[in-house]
């Protein structure tokens, strides 16, 4: 009996050994995983020599083919049957000469015209697929530029917009949550609905209001745009009796249309050179589970690499989303350094062409490289450097996943953490996550909340100055714990996850 004791306590001590051997190699890790080394991939990502990012550019594929040799230097490997990191689709793309010019001509009431030179990047920003040309007309504006006769709402009724400039906002008017409302008007959200409708009334120019950029506007040879911030429209709406923020303000509550000819005439100018078959990819590279069962099953770690691109000027992107990039590359490189390798596989895809309209998120769900339901979840990482909390969406409907992002927070890293169990959205998703979970994925959102910084968003000013580092240090030691803990919960059956 004395015998059996001693062994026992002996294969007590050895087990209760290798747990904090475990511990201790698991924090090492975690304590490696510095500031500087993931504020120093952003900077890399914000570069002048990937130009921003662009997907189709020759300089998004440098920037895909850095990430690769990362991925390669770290031991994490190809998945795809050619041995490659890269997942390639098409992707269409325009360059600019420059940024373009703006102005406005105005007449004094004694009918001499004063020219006003708008200013880049605060009054105005380049279509990113404007068509090339000068235009000098008259402008309409024409609220949200949608024909709906269904809806008995047509904002071309009853103006004339033939050889002007229409001016029109994003979205639709409607924001009730109706939900036979919501689908009979997300048929009239998409930028391409909208240029194509402008340019069958006659348009040849658009001021699209809001100071962001665009890469996914559909180019149209036939049509110049560029974003404008509000103050200019208003601006432009003096001398009409009217005032712009009460016209449109009046749409939104009538739901009748509110269109304005306004006397004022623009110049603008696009000077762009339009490809149609640029390559672009998804960056691919997995750490494969040690467990022979287990390693069938995958965690996601997601961000889109891709940005705004040089539509005459650098859009550096680091927000947006330089930031989740880096927080995907410093996790996958702690997760391979780790002896003891996850017991379930996980994947890291960086997107490409998802601000042309989540394109790679999209084709990666239709070609996926582990089956749907062999993913035990998806975290995407969108805008995660600049604040103080952590947000985690969708989450509460998987309590034994939710539960490893708690425990890790609130062991290791006490920062505030919000989750929510948001469900499928109408219309259309803006977000890979979103895509990926409205196609049957447990996708989660990872964002960040109580901003310290300006937010620029789809602007020039997206620099690395916006971000707070101490935040994407935190980011990527949060997943890395929590995604560790994870793939190797053997308590967690795939099958029955949730409530």
């Amino acid at each position: 009996m004395r015998r059996l004791l001693i062994i026992v306590i002996c294969f007590s001590s050895v087990i209760v050994a290798i747990a904090q051997s475990s511990e201790e190699k698991l924090l090492k890790e975690f304590h490696n995983i510095r500031s500087e080394q993931v504020n120093g991939y952003a900077k890399k990502l914000c570069g002048v020599e990937f130009k921003g990012r662009l997907s189709g550019t020759p300089e998004y594929m440098n920037a895909a083919q850095w990430v690769a040799d990362n991925f390669s230097k770290w031991g994490i490997k190809p998945i795809l049957s050619d041995s490659s990191y890269f997942q390639m689709f098409n992707c269409g793309y325009t360059i600019r000469e420059s940024v373009g010019e703006l102005s406005v001509l105005v007449k004094d009431k004694k009918g001499n015209t004063i020219e006003k030179t708008l200013s880049f990047p605060d009054d105005f920003l380049p279509g990113s697929n404007s068509g090339s040309g000068l235009i000098d007309a008259n402008i309409v504006y024409v609220g949200y530029g949608i024909s709906a006769p269904e809806l008995k709402f047509d904002e071309y009724k009853n103006v004339d917009v033939k050889g002007k400039v229409v001016i029109i906002e994003s979205g639709v008017p409607y924001s009730g949550k109706d939900k036979s409302q919501i689908e009979e008007w997300s048929k009239y959200v998409s930028a391409k609905y909208k240029v194509d409708n402008a340019i069958s009334h006659g348009a040849v120019a658009i001021l699209h209001v809001g100071l962001v950029a665009k890469p996914g506007y559909p180019y149209n040879e036939n049509i110049v745009y560029a974003h404008i911030g509000d103050h200019i429209v208003s601006e432009l709406f003096f001398g009409t009796n009217k005032k712009y923020n009460y016209q449109k303000s009046l749409i939104k509550k009538s739901l009748r249309p509110a269109s304005v000819e306004i006397q004022h005439r623009i110049k603008i100018s696009a000077e762009t050179t339009h490809f149609t078959n640029g390559e672009v990819c998804n960056v691919i590279g997995v750490i494969e589970g040690s467990d022979p069962i287990l390693k069938n099953e995958v965690i996601i770690l997601g961000a889109h690499l891709d940005g705004q691109g040089n539509p005459g000027a650098l859009f550096p992107g680091a927000l947006d989303n330089a930031s989740g990039v880096a927080n995907v590359m410093a996790t996958a490189k702690a997760l391979s350094s780790m002896e003891e390798k996850p017991k379930r596989s996980i994947l890291f895809i960086l997107y490409g062409g998802e601000e042309e309209g989540l394109l790679g998120s999209g084709y990666y769900a239709d070609n996926p490289l582990f089956p749907l339901n062999k993913t035990l979840c998806v975290v995407n990482m969108d805008m995660v450097g600049n604040g103080r909390g952590f947000v985690l969406t969708r989450v509460d409907e998987y309590p034994l996943l939710k539960k490893h992002f708690v425990e890790s927070n609130n062991n290791y890293l006490h920062r505030t953490l919000r989750t929510s169990s948001e469900k499928r959205g109408e219309g259309n998703p803006r977000t890979d996550g979103h895509l990926l979970y409205n196609k049957g994925y447990r996708a989660f959102g990872l964002w960040i909340s109580d901003r310290e910084k300006p937010l620029y968003y789809h602007h020039p000013y997206d620099t690395m100055e916006t971000l707070t580092p101490e935040i994407m240090e935190d980011v990527s030691k949060w997943m890395f714990i929590s995604v560790y803990n994870i793939a190797n919960d053997t308590l967690i059956d795939i099958n029955n996850i949730a409530k």
